[in-house]
């Protein structure tokens, strides 16, 4: 640092770094500013990283039906200097338990977590982590919003040429009815009259849909939920204009039918009056699948945050415990 008769009296920035992984022997580190002609001067810096950050529990431990789901919540035990992902695993006892798995759809340059439930609906989970294992979704959109009842999308995409087409399906699902249709629910779209006929569309519901479609067609099945404040993606992508892209299509080619499939299309835009739609203004989204996990900021640090855990049904847990560990990244 550089003084002179002008800015003697101007402090100056001295900046320290930290490096990453290495911890400081006795917890600070003496720093000595010296100058020609001027005492020396000497402060302490301690250590104060997120290596130190702990995760507090509200309880030790949890008992857990078989088929059944329980949470136990969690917080940081002080403040982060950056945003920290609490992750959680099943580390020991029986695969039975088991931290929910989790999957993520980006649209519209946000996104929102859907935990799901393989210990009520384990068929159901399985077919939809195949589907996006196996790319199905890739350029697909939602197809259908009924604004206070479900937006729904998987079973139509776009092509490389941008054409409008079926996602590919595979043998249907069986019908795993138990959960209930409330609101964030993730459920299956089915043939009507055929309870048995989920392959790859699903829906989310805006509201609780219990008394409608909990019994109607066999009971739709529930095989997850938006996870936290993922419903206020869902929330917008309802309240987008609706264009009825069936009739543009089918007035493309002839012989078309997608038997009213597209009619309630959502979208970022409505084309002008005779105009095309474009395709930038469709919901296509992206899914893929997430560690099951957490987030804190140096906002919210000191507020639990719920973590559900679920035992798998007629799923016997020997030797009768598994331990769950709560970690952030790196420590």
């Amino acid at each position: 640092l550089d003084f002179t008769a002008a800015n003697w009296n101007v402090y100056q920035v001295v900046t320290l770094a930290a490096a990453d992984d290495i911890d400081v022997g006795d917890g600070e580190a003496i720093i000595r500013l010296a100058g020609s002609g001027v005492h020396t001067e000497q402060f302490r810096a301690t250590e104060a990283d997120d290596d130190e950050l702990a995760v507090i529990l509200d309880q030790a431990s949890l008992a857990l039906a078989e088929g059944g789901m329980a949470t136990v919540r969690a917080r940081l035990s002080h403040q982060p200097t950056a945003t920290v992902r609490l992750s959680v695993a099943n580390v020991g006892g029986d695969p039975s338990i088991a931290v929910l798995p989790a999957v993520q759809v980006a649209v519209g340059g946000t996104a929102f977590d859907i935990e799901l439930y393989p210990h009520a609906a384990p068929l159901t989970v399985a077919n939809f982590l195949r589907y996006i294992r196996d790319g199905a979704y890739e350029g697909a959109f939602f197809q259908r919003s009924v604004p206070g009842f479900v937006i729904q999308a998987g079973g139509f995409r776009l092509s490389a040429e941008y054409a409008v087409e079926d996602v590919l399906t595979y043998p249907a699902v069986p019908n795993e009815p138990g959960l209930s249709n409330t609101r964030g629910t993730l459920a299956m779209a089915k043939q009507e009259g055929d309870p048995n006929s989920a392959t790859s569309q699903w829906f989310v519901n805006l509201a609780d849909n219990s008394a409608n479609l909990d019994a109607q067609n066999g009971g739709f099945t529930v095989f997850g939920a938006v996870a936290r404040d993922g419903m206020g993606v869902a929330d917008a992508i309802a309240n987008l204009p609706i264009y009825d892209l069936e009739t543009f299509l089918e007035g493309l080619s002839e012989g078309v039918d997608y038997y009213g499939a597209l009619g309630t299309v959502p979208m970022f835009s409505l084309p002008a009056e005779g105009g095309s739609p474009q395709v930038s203004d469709l919901v296509t989204f992206a899914v893929s699948e997430v560690a099951s996990a957490i987030v804190f900021s140096s906002d919210n640090w000191d507020e639990f945050q719920e973590i559900r855990v679920a035992a798998v049904r007629d799923g016997d847990v020997c030797p009768g415990q598994a331990t769950l560990h709560a970690f952030v990244a790196g420590s």
